[in-house]
């Protein structure tokens, strides 16, 4: 509905009955965590996380970290060092799923965090770096796309894991690397990705197969997972790379489109968001 007012001070006044722009959320500065990295393993809420590989200027590390909502605390390390990894779960339950090794040869290595330490337990079937994944859990989560090696490269391959097996699942429609990522083992999305170019493709996932549905509006790769949300339903995308500058562009997912909210106060990629709750 639009109102039009006539005759103030030579001037036409249209007013709307809502706020054609939804900025709902704002970003905040927040405690940093003990060791700078990039190209790590993330998963959680924005109250209870945990980070763990990665690469810093020392090289691929193993250091993982938890988050209490206001501080970081330094835990037991993985047992394998690992960067370009997807994790999944939180602070008493978590998974590091595939990546890259030290000699940058691609892992199929898995290791699964039982709030105090790090076991290896079964591993992936198509070893990758650059992936994404979603899950709440150690024991439920979805892993997909990423750089496999082969040609092109990047692959559509998607996997899920119950607790003990990986299982390969529907492939996604669009291959890619580092894309944006949140959700469940049963209801994700992915959005965001490429090499070499950025895209704007996004993907839903509801526990068989991936659909693809409308665009991010704007293109981004190196997301490396940034994302935030519990659902293929409900969750936010954010920051990545344009191919020219690092991104602060944030957009938020109701289960049909993408609306652009708050920008971050800083650009950066190859990161990770906290993956699932609320977005």
């Amino acid at each position: 509905i639009m109102a039009t007012y006539k005759e103030i001070k030579g001037v036409t006044v249209q007013t709307r009955d809502t706020d054609p722009t939804v900025n709902a959320g704002t970003w905040a500065s927040s405690t940093a965590s003990n060791t700078a990295r990039e190209e790590l393993g993330a998963g959680g809420t924005a109250t209870a996380a945990i980070v763990m590989g990665g690469y810093n200027p020392g090289g691929t590390t193993v250091n993982t970290e938890t988050w209490n909502g206001s501080a970081w605390t330094e835990v037991n390390n993985l047992n394998t060092a690992k960067k370009n990894q997807a994790g999944a779960g939180t602070p008493s339950t978590a998974l590091s799923s595939s990546g890259q090794d030290p000699s940058s040869d691609n892992s199929p290595l898995v290791e699964q965090w039982n709030g105090s330490s790090w076991t290896e337990v079964a591993e992936v079937n198509t070893a990758r770096r650059q992936l994404a994944g979603a899950g709440v859990s150690g024991t439920a989560a979805l892993i997909f796309n990423g750089y496999d090696g082969g040609s092109p490269g990047r692959t559509t391959k998607t996997e899920s894991w119950n607790g003990s097996a990986w299982t390969e699942v529907n492939d996604t429609n669009e291959g890619g690397v580092r894309r944006g990522s949140f959700g469940i083992y049963t209801s994700a999305v992915a959005a965001g990705g490429g090499d070499p170019a950025a895209i704007a493709n996004s993907e839903t996932w509801n526990g068989t197969s991936w659909t693809e549905t409308n665009d991010l509006n704007t293109a981004r790769k190196d997301s490396a997972s940034h994302g935030s949300g519990a659902s293929s339903t409900d969750g936010l995308i954010m920051a990545g790379y344009t191919g020219t500058a690092n991104l602060t562009k944030t957009e938020s997912w109701n289960g049909t489109s993408w609306t652009e909210v708050n920008d971050l106060s800083t650009g950066f990629r190859n990161g990770f968001g906290s993956q699932q709750g609320s977005s």
